[in-house]
């Protein structure tokens, strides 16, 4: 799937702050956000321990 140009472009070098980002539908917006577009910054807030959030997302992200 692709992003469109517009999405794109509008991301650029933003700074974003993503909440519920341990959960299923929050850790595939990270994925996205991370790998798809060109962000400056993502912050997270994370439930739980930044060790847990880290460990949730490396079994569930590709790489």
């Amino acid at each position: 799937m692709t992003v469109p140009v517009q999405a794109v472009e509008w991301y650029r070098d933003q700074v974003i702050f993503l909440t519920g980002a341990t959960g299923n539908l929050g850790g595939c917006l990270l994925y996205k956000l991370a790998v798809k577009l060109p962000v400056a910054k993502i912050y997270v807030l994370c439930r739980g321990s930044v060790h847990q959030a880290t460990e949730k997302w490396e079994m569930s992200m590709a790489e």
